[in-house]
């Protein structure tokens, strides 16, 4: 790390801006002869803001924050679920959509294997399949037509659709998935089919008559 003295104002004192060498930084009030004596006791260089200004890597820091607090308030603000999980498959984010839809606060998911999702008869054959996925060529992927299950919170079942896709973060593969409530569609579809096949039965039995 380094350290970045930014000098006397109104307001402060002399203060010092630490920045870590992946960006993180935090700003200390050190006084006219504190930066030099701090650089000393953490053994890091120290240079003179208004000479060099702030690195690169710090805004890149800043702009990252801003750009995960955003994506942060459109998780919270989607109807459908997004889920998130690791390379080892434990969740990492868990929106407000998702909270709703399986009954789970964020603070009772985050870290949990995604197991805790699904139908215990199906995780065995889903982890298969998320391992497959994110070691695989493509970066996304639809279940549409398929008639998966989500598992709420009170183990009751519901229908649901998926689509998935993935990203490498820091070295990890990140995998995030976008859950839809489609138990009413469902519902209807296989009304429809029950009556189709009531009026084909039906119209067999005209006929014959």
């Amino acid at each position: 790390g380094e350290g970045y003295v930014e000098p006397k104002t109104t307001v402060t004192d002399v203060t010092v801006v630490l920045v870590a060498n992946d960006g993180e930084w935090t700003r200390r009030i050190v006084g006219e002869r504190g930066a030099r004596r701090l650089a000393q006791d953490l053994h890091i260089p120290v240079y003179d803001v208004r000479k060099v200004g702030y690195p690169k890597r710090m805004r890149d820091y800043d702009a990252r924050r801003k750009a995960d607090a955003r994506y942060r308030e459109v998780l919270q603000m989607a109807a459908d679920g997004i889920v998130s999980i690791d390379d080892r498959q434990r969740i990492v984010v868990f929106s407000g959509g998702a909270t709703g839809m399986f009954g789970y606060r964020d603070d009772e998911v985050i870290g949990q294997p995604l197991d805790i999702l699904l139908p215990r008869e199906a995780a065995d054959a889903h982890r298969s399949h998320v391992r497959s996925f994110a070691e695989g060529p493509d970066q996304s992927r639809a279940t549409a037509g398929n008639r998966l299950h989500g598992r709420r919170k009170d183990g009751t079942l519901f229908n649901v659709e998926v689509g998935i896709s993935k990203r490498t973060e820091d070295g990890a593969t990140l995998c995030t998935a976008v859950v839809r409530d489609v138990t009413l569609r469902i519902q209807q579809e296989d009304r429809i089919e029950r009556l189709s096949r009531l009026y084909a039965v039906l119209s067999a039995v005209n006929t014959t008559i």
